[in-house]
Parts: structure tokens; C-alpha cells; sequence
């Protein structure tokens, strides 16, 4: 169930304060970095952000990554940068707001974890009320802070279909992740996860916009099929 017990406890607010503010960060970052720098470097970057629960989970929650895991994260490393490095593009002024957007990206999926460990009791319902209650506040003081700084202000029609296409796939998203986190190690989970996305974004490009099947994609697509069963091997 979504909820179980309902009590708000500190564990209960600090992750969700972290998970609404790494919302933020990501999303904000993000935005930054695509319009200052390379994108496909900003992907790249991003795309890494599974380094972050990974490696905070083996820190503070004495999770361990396997053999298979880490060779599944090395080579999943190798498909992203693979897939979207294009050769001549610099590192662009944008690099700052993309690392700031995985470090956000990274932090959310940690606090989705740090949940599961020390506030489960609290049920997911009120988790994710309270994080989206943090990311409100904090994406209404961020754009009061940009109009104080004389930023021109976009039209609500121009920022409303994209705002609510981003909001709706980040809370499946989150709450997918969340549903998850009790269920795999980090070392799983979150490769696993993105590496799905990935798949994902090069079958549609294929089958819905009809890009071309080059080699570089059906090399990603294999090293992503591999990954993958090697994640999977290494929960058997």
C-alpha cells in the first residue's frame, strides 16, 4: 500500500526535503545547461547521475555491488558516452549546470532510497505529498528570485504543456523508483533503471520517427541488452 501507519517522523521530512530540492536542482540545471552548452554532452552527464545512489548507497547504507554489478555500471558507462558523444563538440559553458543537474538527479534517487531505509514506516503516500510539497516551494522561490533579477518573465501558455509533460513522466518516474527501492541494491536498481530509458528512447526513435538504424545504435542497443542480463544475472 502507498500508505502504511502515516506517522511523520524527522527521517520522514529530511528525505523528503532532500528529494523536493534535488527536484528542483535537477530540473533547473538542466534547463541551465541546454541553453549555455552542448546537449549532448548534458546527456551524457546527466545520464551518469546513477553513479550517485550507487555510491552514497555503499557509503551510508552499507550496500555492496557484486561482480556482475559493477561490470553491467562500466559497461552501461560505455553505451552512454558511446552513444551520445559526437566527435568536435567542446565542453561548452553548460558543463557546471549539468553536473549540478546529475548531482540533483542523483540526490532524488538517494532520498528515494534513504526512505525506504530509515522513514518506511511512514508509507510512500506522505513521502511523496511532502516531496512535492519541498520542490513547489522551491521552484516558486527560484522563479521569484529570476523575476527580482529582472529575467523576462515567458508566457504561462509557452510554459505549461512542456511543465506538465516533464511533471507527469518525473512522478511516474519517482514513483516507480520508489516502489523499487525496497525491492533492489542500488547497484541494480538504478543502472537498471536508466539503462531501460535508454532502450527505450532508441526504439521509439526507430519505430515511431522512423530515424535510421545505424551501427553506433545497434551496438548500444546490444551493450544494453547486456547490461541488463547482467544485472539480472547477479540477482539470481
Amino acid at each position: 500500500a502507498l500508505v502504511q501507519g502515516g506517522a511523520v517522523t524527522p527521517a520522514l521530512l529530511g528525505a523528503s526535503l532532500l528529494a523536493g530540492v534535488s527536484i528542483c536542482l535537477a530540473a533547473f540545471s538542466l534547463l541551465e545547461s541546454l541553453k549555455r552548452g552542448s546537449y549532448s554532452l548534458a546527456v551524457i552527464v546527466v545520464n551518469l547521475s546513477f553513479y550517485v545512489p550507487v555510491l552514497l548507497s555503499w557509503a551510508f547504507l552499507g550496500e555492496q555491488a557484486s561482480l556482475l554489478q559493477a561490470l553491467g555500471i562500466a559497461l552501461f558507462t560505455f553505451v552512454i558516452v558511446f552513444i551520445n558523444w559526437k566527435r568536435g563538440e567542446g565542453l561548452g559553458k553548460g558543463l557546471g549546470f549539468a553536473l549540478l543537474s546529475c548531482l540533483g538527479n542523483g540526490l532524488l534517487n538517494f532520498a528515494i532510497k534513504l526512505h525506504q531505509h530509515r522513514a518506511a514506516e511512514a508509507g510512500e503516500g506522505l513521502f511523496y505529498l511532502f516531496a512535492y510539497g519541498f520542490a513547489a516551494l522551491c521552484c516558486a522561490g527560484l522563479f521569484l528570485c529570476l523575476r527580482r533579477g529582472g529575467q523576462r518573465r515567458p508566457p504561462l501558455r509557452g510554459i505549461l504543456p512542456p511543465a506538465l509533460m516533464i511533471g507527469a513522466c518525473n512522478g511516474t518516474c519517482f514513483l516507480a523508483m520508489g516502489l523499487l527501492a525496497g525491492l533492489l541494491p542500488a547497484a541494480v536498481q538504478f543502472p537498471l533503471v536508466t539503462c531501460l530509458s535508454l532502450l527505450l528512447s532508441l526504439c521509439i526513435g526507430w519505430l515511431r520517427y522512423r530515424e535510421r538504424v545505424t551501427a553506433k545504435g545497434l551496438i548500444s542497443l546490444g551493450c544494453c541488452l547486456a547490461c541488463i542480463g547482467l544485472q539480472v544475472w547477479s540477482l539470481l
